[in-house]
C-alpha cells in the first residue's frame, strides 16, 4: 500500500514517511537526470550517492539526539562477573544494543539514567565513578561482592559498541537498565543488504542533504544552485529538530544531555 514508503507517528500526533535507502537514493537520481537505478549497486554513482546518504544521516544523528533513538538497554549479571558487554555481541537482552556512536543518557541534573531493576517497585539508582578506580579496586581485590551501586562505562576494544563494569561485584542475577541515544549505524552501499531498509530520520531532510553533496560533487552544472539546495536543507533540519523537541520543551520534560 505505501510503496517504498511506511508511515511512522512523529511527536504531537503528526504523520511523516521514513523512505528506505534505495527510495531515496532513487529520487535523487532522477532530480540529477540520472538513470534510475533497480538497485544500490546498478552502477558507480548510485553508489556514490549512497555514500553521500550515509555521510548526511550521520551527520544529522549527531546534529541531535532524535528522540526516537532513545533506548533502554538491559542486561542480567552473574554472579562474581563484574564487566558487561553492551554491544551487539555482549549481554544486552535489547534489540538495540550500543554502538560505538552511542551516548549514554543523564538527566538535566547530570544523573546517569542506569538503575539496577530487578524488582520493578524498588529500581535503584546507579552512581557513576570513573573506570580505572574501580579496576584497581578490584585489581587489588579491594572490592566487596552484593548488589551493585556503582557503575563506570567505556568504549570496547574496536570501537563496536560499549561495556559497562560493576561496583560490587554482583553476587547474584540483578536486572540493570541503561539508557541511551544510539544513532543508527551506517548502510552497506557497496551490496544491496540494507537498500530496503528503512532509514530513521524524515525523508526530506535525508532527500535534501544528499542532493546537495550530490550537487556539489557535479559542480552544479546542472538546475537548482547546491547553496540554494543547502537553504532549503537547513531550513528543514531546524524545522525537524524543533518538532522533535517540542515535547521537551512544552511538558518541561528532562532534558539529555551527554556529560
Amino acid at each position: 500500500m505505501w510503496g517504498d514508503k511506511t508511515p511512522r507517528t512523529l511527536l504531537f500526533g503528526e504523520f511523516y514517511y521514513m523512505a528506505t535507502q534505495l527510495a531515496i537514493v532513487k529520487r535523487v537520481m532522477r532530480r540529477l537526470r540520472e538513470e534510475i537505478p533497480a538497485s544500490i549497486t546498478d552502477n558507480a554513482y548510485s553508489i556514490m550517492v549512497a555514500e553521500f546518504l550515509n555521510d548526511v544521516n550521520e551527520q544529522l544523528q549527531k546534529k541531535h539526539m532524535w528522540s526516537h533513538r532513545l533506548f533502554d538497554v538491559d542486561f542480567p549479571t552473574v554472579a562474581s562477573t563484574h564487566t558487561y558487554s553492551l554491544s551487539a555481541s555482549g549481554a544486552a537482552t535489547t534489540s538495540t544494543p550500543t554502538n560505538e556512536d552511542s551516548i549514554l543518557i543523564y538527566d538535566r541534573h547530570k544523573r546517569p539514567m542506569v538503575f539496577e531493576d530487578t524488582v520493578a517497585a524498588s529500581r535503584n539508582p546507579l552512581f557513576e565513578r570513573n573506570w580505572e578506580t574501580i579496576h584497581r579496586q578490584q585489581e587489588l581485590s579491594n572490592y566487596t561482592q552484593g548488589q551493585p551501586s556503582v557503575f563506570a562505562i567505556k568504549k570496547k576494544q574496536g570501537g563496536h559498541g560499549w561495556e559497562i563494569r560493576l561496583e560490587p561485584v554482583p553476587d547474584a542475577v540483578y536486572t540493570l537498565t541503561t539508557r541511551w541515544y544510539i544513532p543508527q549505524a551506517a548502510f552497506a552501499v557497496e551490496t544491496s543488504v540494507d537498500e530496503d531498509s528503512d532509514l530513521n530520520l524524515p525523508e526530506h531532510i535525508l532527500y535534501l542533504g544528499t542532493l546537495m553533496l550530490a550537487l556539489n560533487e557535479r559542480g552544479e552544472e546542472m538546475g537548482e544552485p547546491g547553496n540554494v539546495i543547502e537553504q532549503r536543507f537547513n531550513n528543514s533540519v531546524d524545522e525537524a529538530v524543533l518538532t522533535d523537541k517540542g515535547p521537551m520543551i512544552r511538558d518541561n520534560q528532562m532534558e539529555f544531555v551527554a556529560d
